[in-house]
């Protein structure tokens, strides 16, 4: 129940990204906060009235900016006013500039909401894709049952057929027994993934990160680890910091763990030779280490400098590797319904060429 309150109290990304841009903008010019947020919210309350397809997303989003200013008017941060409504990475953003320089951390959360937007889309469509392919090869295969190979079953008995046949044949007439299984099956694989992802860490786990979609999660992470610590570092958190903040707020145990590991190398002093070293663990992929070994020679500023590009370079690389998976399911399923297609023609060619012979 506190999951789906929590969710249900989650600002959309879109909303966040604009509020965070909208705010920025307000402490640069030294506008008052308070005042401008309840304007915003008049403003598209009054807008709400007099729309409807979107009159829902507008009232979202004037809730929203009633909040802040009533939390304003209390005295209140923003990142306390937002505690609970937004993702825990943007949280830190907004805690660390509440530290240092609000500016910069509203800044960073924005950047960490257009990335995981942009990755939720990319996640999204590489999901919905397949699933409509799939969708489509259970209506392709039940239309070949219902309307071809049941018509050569009255012309010939299906005892009579190949085996190839015949298990075509059954599964293109009981789709409603072998889908919920089909079903069941890939929920049993979204529920391992998650376990494993929790409770399996350290050797075991880098020895199948390769495996699918294990090999999806180890490189989202890998980019939200990255991108987290460039924010923090660009909301003005010492590199140090950001990773002890990271590792204390973090929901992901796997994450958890890779961050324990750097904050442990940083006060044994291995970031001495440079920070990258600290940071380099297995759950990066090889080219993203060289990146962060290369880079961490310098000072320690031209490394928070170019953390950004790196954890670009690995964002790239994480939705190289969802749309890749995407695309190798597509295949398979292409080559399901060719393969039904083929035997079920193959088969109906078999049964006629029979029937012509006893005819004969």
């Amino acid at each position: 129940m506190n999951f789906l309150q929590s969710l249900i109290k989650r600002i959309p990304a879109q909303q966040r990204i604009d509020l965070y841009e909208f705010l920025a903008s307000l402490m640069k010019n030294q506008f008052d906060v308070q005042k401008a947020s309840g304007e915003v919210a008049q403003t598209l309350e009054q807008q709400a009235e007099t729309v409807w397809l979107q009159r829902s997303s507008l009232k979202s989003a004037a809730a929203v900016y009633r909040h802040i200013e009533s939390e304003q008017r209390n005295g209140r941060g923003i990142h306390i006013s937002l505690e609970g409504r937004i993702p825990d990475a943007e949280l830190m953003m907004l805690l660390a500039g509440s530290e240092g320089e609000p500016v910069q951390g509203l800044e960073a959360a924005a950047d960490m909401a257009k990335s995981s937007y942009q990755r939720q889309i990319k996640i999204l469509k590489g999901v919905a894709y397949p699933s409509g392919v799939l969708v489509a090869v259970i209506f392709a295969i039940q239309w070949i049952g219902e309307n071809l190979l049941s018509t050569f079953a009255d012309m010939k008995d299906v005892s009579t057929w190949d085996s190839l046949g015949q298990k075509v044949f059954w599964a293109s007439t009981n789709i409603e027994v072998w889908t919920p299984l089909l079903a069941l099956t890939l929920i049993a694989i979204a529920a391992l993934t998650v376990l494993i992802n929790r409770k399996v860490l350290g050797d075991v786990r880098e020895a199948i990160h390769w495996v699918p979609p294990l090999n999806i999660v180890r490189s989202v992470t890998g980019a939200t680890y990255l991108r987290t610590l460039a924010s923090l570092i660009k909301a003005g958190t010492p590199i140090q910091k950001a990773l002890e903040t990271m590792r204390d707020r973090t929901g992901s145990e796997y994450m958890r763990h890779y961050l324990e590991d750097a904050v442990s190398k940083y006060r044994a002093g291995v970031a001495k030779q440079g920070p990258g070293k600290a940071i380099g663990s297995r759950l990066f992929t090889p080219w993203i280490m060289v990146k962060l070994d290369l880079h961490s020679r310098g000072t320690i500023e031209a490394f928070t400098s170019v953390l950004s590009e790196i954890a670009d370079d690995a964002e790239a690389r994480a939705m190289n590797t969802i749309g890749s998976l995407a695309k190798w399911l597509n295949i398979a399923l292409m080559v399901v319904a060719a393969s039904v297609v083929l035997v079920s023609l193959l088969t109906m060619l078999s049964v006629s060429t029979s029937l012509q012979s006893g005819v004969s």
